[in-house]
């Protein structure tokens, strides 16, 4: 008997007749070969992981059974990332499909699953995880929320670094409150890599501490995004009188 190089179960009989006449019935079962399915070197449920840029994809399969066929649904995709999917092919085909990018500024990561359903009845799943969006970031003065500037009484001139790492970043600066007229906002307007600057006007002698506040509201694309941030400016008190006399 040679072996069985199929996939199903072979199975045979026949009837031997013995020298005195006795029939005996012989049955012969031959296993099948078993068919192996891995999915870009998995079996049962893998995980193909995306990065946010998505872009088109391929899960390789490999089976020692030439004449399997399959085919492929998207069984759950509520952000619908996948399009492009490879709809059914044979052993000699892979799973292709494309998975949209996902770009946009804090948005979360996203999933999908992929049911492969192959001739001889086996399933496999294929969980599709993309990450989330990429966080933007910005920081005025190195300080990601409002903050507070101590400046000594001589007051003077000052630039505030501003950054992110969103290119279409632009910002507007304001004074929000300034009773004593100490500030001067000399850039009031900007890009993602641009400076803040502004004056702070001397405080005189004798005079008591002087605060201000300045309003920074930032925009990407034109679209006003997140809460504006205050910065605050607390001006020391200028010098006493006895002090600035005994200078003399």
């Amino acid at each position: 008997t040679s072996a069985n190089s199929a996939f199903n179960q072979i199975s045979d009989s026949f009837v031997v007749t013995s020298a005195l006449g006795t029939a005996i019935a012989v049955v012969i079962n031959q296993e099948a070969t078993i068919t192996t399915i891995t999915l870009d070197g998995g079996s049962g449920t893998i995980t193909d992981s995306i990065s946010n840029s998505g872009g088109s994809q391929i899960v390789d399969l490999v089976t020692n059974n030439p004449g399997l066929t399959w085919t492929a649904v998207e069984t759950t995709d509520a952000s619908n990332i996948i399009s492009s999917l490879s709809p059914s092919g044979n052993s000699a085909n892979d799973i292709t499909y494309i998975v949209s990018s996902n770009d946009d500024w804090g948005t979360p990561s996203k999933t999908a699953v992929i049911t492969i359903t192959f001739s001889n009845g086996v399933t496999q799943i294929i969980n599709v995880s993309q990450a989330a969006g990429p966080v933007r970031t910005i920081t005025l003065n190195g300080n990601v929320g409002n903050y507070t500037e101590s400046i000594g009484s001589v007051g003077g001139n000052f630039t505030r670094d501003i950054a992110s790492n969103d290119t279409n970043l632009s910002w507007v600066a304001s004074e929000i409150s300034d009773s004593n007229n100490i500030l001067e906002i000399t850039t009031f307007s900007g890009s993602h890599a641009d400076h803040l600057a502004f004056t702070i006007i001397q405080n005189r002698v004798g005079t008591s501490a002087k605060t201000a506040t300045i309003q920074v509201i930032y925009s990407s694309s034109g679209v006003a995004i997140g809460s504006p941030v205050l910065v605050t400016i607390n001006l020391a008190a200028g010098a006493s009188v006895s002090s600035a006399i005994s200078q003399f």
